[in-house]
């Protein structure tokens, strides 16, 4: 018995230490940098402050926990939630209750060119002593273990970047005239956008290092590409902290 716990033990060290030196789970150390804006919707029923605040966090761990970054910095990519309630009823009691029976419809896309690349819906119903806490309350079905909305976030990734694929080559134009300009953390900005997943991602990093050049901020010379790009992304979110923000406007949006 204690000769087989023990080849089971050196054997799991081993697949570990094999699984661990393979090149291509390397990469999760750069998965999560997709940027996604989570942004209150212009449509459909006027919610409670607090209600559109928690579909908001929610959203944003769901989002992170399928490796993307998400938050109220500006992003060309949104996602948003719309409710449109079918019944509202108020129970005699007592107590006296507020029932909520609601559609909520979730939007993810491109705020720029106002496209939208993945929708997901559902019906939810919730029960409290006010609208407020209905809904809620029915809101705690939308959370990351939720398989609809890991799909959801996926058929979203997906697009987001094939969009990168497609267009790659102008972010890294964007990148290089901020650079002309003295701009040299716009140019991270542009150039730190590009995903690790998409095509251009080699050409993104060989224009991080060339913008650290150019801002007399080496980083040390053994640094990994993962710290170069964590170092270029603050230096770029700083920059993009201080921007406007931007608006989506549902109204004028498109399926693409």
């Amino acid at each position: 018995m204690i000769t087989y716990l023990t080849m089971r033990h050196i054997k799991l060290i081993t697949l570990i230490g094999l699984v661990a030196s393979l090149p291509c789970l390397a990469h999760g150390q750069e998965e999560s940098d997709i940027m996604l804006m989570v942004v209150p919707a212009d449509i459909g029923e006027t919610v409670p402050q607090r209600v559109s605040e928690t579909l908001q966090n929610r959203l944003a761990v769901a989002v992170t926990q399928d490796g993307v970054t998400a938050g109220k910095d500006n992003s060309p990519f949104f996602i948003t939630g719309v409710f449109n309630h079918s019944y509202l009823e108020t129970t005699p009691g007592p107590p006296i209750q507020q029932v909520v029976t609601t559609t909520l419809t979730l939007y993810m896309g491109d705020i720029k060119n106002k496209q939208v690349f993945a929708t997901e819906s559902y019906d939810l119903r919730g029960v409290g002593r006010s609208e407020e806490r209905a809904l809620l309350n029915a809101l705690n079905r939308i959370n990351g273990k939720d398989k609809a909305l890991q799909q959801f976030i996926e058929r979203g990734k997906e697009k987001i970047i094939a969009h990168f694929d497609e267009n790659y080559q102008t972010y890294l134009q964007l990148a290089q005239h901020a650079l002309k300009a003295g701009n040299s953390d716009e140019a991270l900005y542009y150039a730190t956008l590009i995903p690790a997943a998409c095509k251009g991602y080699d050409e993104a990093d060989k224009m991080v290092e060339k913008i650290y050049k150019q801002k007399q901020k080496a980083l040390e010379k053994d640094a990994t590409r993962a710290q170069r790009r964590k170092a270029a992304q603050a230096d770029a979110q700083a920059w993009n902290k201080k921007r406007p923000k931007i608006k989506l406007d549902l109204k004028f949006i498109r399926f693409k």
